[in-house]
């Protein structure tokens, strides 16, 4: 990256953090002011547009609400009056699941299945898309149905992968709306992989392998997206040029968590 992109990076990161302004960055480097002042007033410009779409906390919310309104109507039914005691056998042949419960298990397979095959479009959507709340939800079905949360940890570095495609692909269609949701899920993302797997390594559990994992996923990402930069316009680059500095602090965490805890 030029001298611009890492200045212009390192003052896009200070000013979301509400550390710097635009007038501040400009005054620190004055030799490259004339180039950065517009590029800031542009990202500035881009970010106080309005999105369309249902926030990312409204559509991840919407499957798990729709299960909560399904259980709390199966519990306001009357409950039965209780039976006499059966055996095991006795209770597995006369077992019927609910409906809540039948409900429940084909929600959760259809979203898998849209996500893993039934649909290349929803699994290939963007944050712009009608399609893209029912990829995000079949995501979190994953995640839920993930046992341990080293587990946990390695899935969300596959959808940390599918958000980098995401920017890269939005970013060349030149959406930069649809590209920076897809930037601050990809910094979320990583930021909940990493809390993981230092709540793991506090409980006794080794996550360094996992750590240095994550090492070489991000090189790929800061590769990927420095690769894209030159074939995306300008507005889009903007977003990028962000996650690659996104990408490099989450490169210093981990790398700071392995030099402080040797083998």
């Amino acid at each position: 990256m030029s001298d611009i992109e890492v200045v212009l990076a390192e003052c896009l990161a200070a000013i979301e953090k509400k550390q710097d302004t635009i007038e501040g960055c400009l005054a620190r480097h004055p030799d490259l002011a004339g180039e950065l002042e517009p590029l800031l007033r542009l990202a500035a410009d881009v970010r106080a547009v309005p999105a369309v779409q249902p926030s990312p906390a409204f559509q991840q919310a919407a499957v798990p609400r729709l299960l909560n309104l399904i259980r709390a109507r199966e519990a306001a039914r009357v409950a039965p009056a209780p039976a006499a005691p059966a055996s095991f056998w006795q209770r597995l042949r006369s077992w019927r699941p609910s409906r809540a419960l039948v409900v429940r298990v084909v929600l959760a397979l259809l979203i898998v299945a849209l996500l893993s095959g039934g649909s290349v479009a929803t699994a290939q959507s963007l944050p712009d898309s009608p399609l893209y709340p029912v990829k995000r939800a079949a995501e979190q079905v994953r995640l839920n149905f993930t046992l341990t949360e080293i587990q946990r940890a390695k899935r969300l570095l596959d959808f940390a992968d599918e958000r980098v495609r995401e920017m890269i692909v939005a970013a060349r269609l030149n959406k930069p709306l649809a590209a920076e949701r897809a930037l601050r899920d990809y910094e979320g993302t990583l930021l909940l992989a990493g809390s993981k797997l230092q709540q793991e390594w506090a409980a006794g559990r080794d996550v360094r392998p996992v750590m240095k994992a994550i090492l070489v996923r991000l090189e790929k990402h800061q590769t990927a997206l420095e690769k894209a930069l030159p074939q995306t316009p300008l507005r889009s680059k903007l977003v990028l040029i962000e996650a690659i500095a996104v990408t490099r602090r989450a490169q210093e965490r981990a790398t700071e968590f392995l030099e402080n805890n040797p083998p």
